[in-house]
């Protein structure tokens, strides 16, 4: 299991247990903080700014019982993007969900431009409609290239296994004795 794939805790709890035989606090300090090269890329900035934010409600009893929790609490699970928090939506966007990515863009547009949601979404929508303009000859290199790359294919068959071909390929093309 690489660093950036273990959870922020774990690896908090392993970092204060290797710092348990060095004396004072700034050891303690030292072995917690990851230094740049170590320092795992994807979610780690969006789980220390969670660490710091994250808050527990005073009723965790009435959320959990036997430590499962209850419907009361599933019924407050957000379902849409923009039910969620930055952090949360930060974090996903983070790991590369392109709905929170999307959802990023449009409270960016909203801080900027003043605007409220669904005004933002109508921006966002033009936004992505200009961003989509000229994918089409963009791709054009692409599409030939594989379509070129696959009539080359298929004519490389009778090249290789008609002897009337490769008799003829051989004296247009090859000029070598057989």
């Amino acid at each position: 299991m690489s660093s950036s794939s273990r959870p922020v805790s774990l690896l908090f709890s392993r970092a204060v247990r290797q710092s348990s035989g060095r004396s004072g606090t700034v050891a303690a300090r030292r072995a917690c903080r990851p230094s740049p090269q170590s320092r795992p890329q994807t979610g780690w900035l969006a789980a220390n700014y969670l660490r710091g934010a994250r808050q527990f409600s005073s009723d965790e009893k009435v959320d959990f019982a036997n430590g499962k929790p209850t419907i009361a609490y599933a019924k407050r699970l957000p379902k849409h993007w923009h039910s969620f928090t930055n952090e949360q939506v930060l974090h996903f966007a983070e790991l590369g969900v392109p709905e929170a990515c999307r959802e990023c863009i449009v409270r960016d547009v909203m801080a900027v431009d003043g605007l409220e949601y669904d005004e933002a979404m109508k921006i966002f929508d033009e936004i992505a409609m200009t961003n989509r303009r000229g994918i089409g000859m963009a791709a054009a290199p692409f599409y030939t290239g594989f379509s070129v790359a696959v009539v080359a294919g298929y004519g490389s068959i009778p090249a290789v296994f008609d002897l009337g071909s490769v008799e003829w390929i051989n004296d247009t093309f090859v000029t070598t004795e057989l």
